[in-house]
């Protein structure tokens, strides 16, 4: 489902949720009854294996607060499950649900490559990513340096007027500017548009929505197992129906996520509309400029293509506010991590910062940080800037340790089995190879256990290290080695004799950040160059030092920051910032 789709159809199906009674005193009928039980049966699924080892089951209703894996707070229970249990586990859900928490490398390789049509993502996903693919390759990334790096300088420009204005050092929130500059990247480059002037003090409609949208989907992590029950329900209620319960619901979040997906809607659609009438008149003009951003090339595919070919402007508004959201908030997180990181380990900043200086000089000693120098230097493009091996390892060890996303879902569509990397001991002492998974049963894929999984990534995989993605010679390593174990000199590297299950099956340097498979996140590449492109910037010109207040990370659906004593004020990463020599 794609994002608009399912944050209208989230929205109303909590809505009813939160009215189940007055329905249920409306209606009160034997029929009704007799569904739910029916519904209440189709969403429990027990798992297949009695003596699967987990955490000591709650009860949501008594403890009145939802299992530890829910949990904004608790990034450290997602850390250490692959200390606390071997490789798979059990976990409950609502009404006895048992679902399947996976860290293990072979069982992650089963789900998301082996066998990805049996854990399928619904049909919209699907038609999604094949209409998407094309424009995230690097060759179409290459592109995109040129309209992007002019809003980076803004993004520094911008900086440099606060500093000027004020103290020579100052507390600037990073993670708000990251993520209005990540949205500008995906408005331009994505749609040949602008949706943020990136002007201080001048906060768009669009960005203050965007920006309440995971938190506002984060508080409704518990009603959120409550939607395959709703589902039957909503899909047979009159739109009218359907509006009113948005509209009136008694939960301020379903009534706030509808307007969230109502404006996200108005400004996708005006969005197209302006696009289409542009793509229609540069078609007419066949000497005409045709513009090369995703959306031009997609409605000029459409327009020029077969009839039975198209997509219909629903789907097409969907892609956009999908793009919109997912570009924005996963890249703010990723930077305001990177950003924290560097202004923790001032060493490897200045190593950086010096990386990035010599970069903008080529052939030259100095590193450019002078008024008179200034002319030498070179605008960025994208073979450059990608192959900088300290931001790149940099790149590469924020997103292991940090990833935005903790963890996805996956359903089985029928019942399958899972072999593990490594047997593990079941409650009754007896040894477990195979895992038997049953029909709609649900299965977590634990990204950032993976990515903390001491038995791939070493003893020190709970530390931030970017050496570890360096050779001696501080030049960048392969970063799709057969075993992590050979990028840390533990093992002779073997190239095809490893077996590409031992390891973990994901897209980006053998992490799990961006998931695996045929189903990984399609705009990998769109993140790493933006925020590769937002830090260079960013560090170049300015050091960054930690704030006075502490920062916490709530886990959401993707992470963000908050002051702590202040986390009603949303998400923000306050750094000290000053003028780097």
């Amino acid at each position: 489902m794609i994002l608009l789709d399912f944050l209208k159809t989230y929205a109303a199906e909590l809505a009813i949720v939160s009215s189940a009674l007055d329905i249920l005193a409306l209606a009160s009928s034997a029929a009704l009854i007799w569904g739910a039980y029916r519904a209440f049966k189709r969403i429990s699924v027990k798992s297949l294996v009695r003596n699967l080892p987990g955490p000591k089951s709650a009860s949501w209703f008594a403890d009145r607060k939802p299992p530890e894996i829910y949990d904004v707070l608790n990034f450290r229970w997602h850390h250490e499950a692959t200390r606390k249990y071997e490789g798979i586990f059990q976990i409950k859900g609502m009404f006895g649900d048992e679902q399947l928490y996976i860290t293990d490398s072979r069982a992650m390789h089963h789900v998301l490559v082996k066998e990805q049509a049996i854990f399928e993502e619904p049909q919209s996903l699907l038609k999604q990513r094949k209409a998407l693919n094309p424009f995230f390759t690097a060759n179409h990334m290459r592109g995109l340096v040129p309209i992007f790096w002019p809003i980076t300088k803004k993004l520094v420009s911008v900086f440099d007027v606060k500093l000027a204005a004020g103290a020579p050092e100052q507390e600037i929130n990073v993670h708000g500017w990251a993520g209005r500059t990540a949205l500008e990247f995906i408005a331009q480059g994505g749609f040949g548009t602008s949706l943020d002037s990136m002007v201080d003090g001048e906060t768009g409609s669009f960005t203050k929505l965007a920006k309440e949208m995971v938190p506002t989907l984060s508080r409704m992590h518990v009603a959120m197992q409550l939607l395959p029950l709703a589902q039957p329900l909503f899909t047979r209620l009159p739109a009218p129906l359907r509006n009113f319960l948005l509209d009136y619901s008694p939960f301020p979040s379903v009534r706030k996520l509808k307007t969230i997906a109502d404006s996200l809607e108005a400004t996708s659609r005006a969005v197209l509309e302006s696009k289409k009438a542009e793509v229609l008149a540069q078609i007419d003009d066949a000497k005409g400029e045709r513009g090369r951003d995703i959306l031009s090339v997609l409605l000029r595919a459409q327009l020029e293509g077969p009839a039975d070919e198209r997509l219909p402007d629903g789907e097409v508004i969907g892609h956009i506010t999908t793009l919109i959201f997912a570009a924005q908030d996963t890249t703010s997180s990723a930077i305001a991590r990177i950003l924290q990181m560097l202004a923790l380990h001032p060493a490897a900043q200045d190593r950086l910062r010096k990386e990035i200086r010599r970069a903008r000089c080529p052939g030259s000693d100095v590193d450019c940080n002078t008024e008179e120098e200034e002319s030498r230097k070179q605008e960025w493009e994208y073979d450059a800037l990608m192959r900088l091996p300290y931001l790149d390892a940099i790149a590469r060890e924020t997103l292991r340790l940090h990833s935005p996303v903790s963890w996805i879902w996956r359903i089985a569509r029928q019942p399958t089995t899972l072999p593990l990397r490594h047997a593990l001991n079941g409650t009754d002492g007896r040894p477990i190879d195979v895992i038997p998974v049953a029909k709609n049963q649900g299965v977590v894929i634990g990204i950032a256990a993976a990515n903390r999984d001491e038995s791939v990534w070493g003893a020190d995989a709970w530390e931030w290290k970017p050496e570890r993605w360096l050779d001696g010679a501080g030049q960048a390593v392969d970063a799709d080695v057969e075993d992590r174990g050979a990028m840390r000199g533990e093992i002779e590297r073997k190239p095809g004799v490893m077996d590409p299950e031992v390891r973990y099956p994901g897209v980006y340097s053998g992490m799990m950040t961006f998931s695996g498979g045929g189903r990984s996140c399609i705009g990998f590449k769109f993140a790493l160059l933006s925020l590769k492109l937002i830090v260079a910037g960013l560090v170049e010109k300015f050091a960054f030092a930690p704030p006075e207040e502490e920062i916490v990370w709530n886990m959401n659906h993707i992470a963000a920051p908050a002051v702590k004593g202040r986390e009603g004020e949303g998400a923000q990463m306050p750094l000290k910032v000053s003028i780097a020599t």
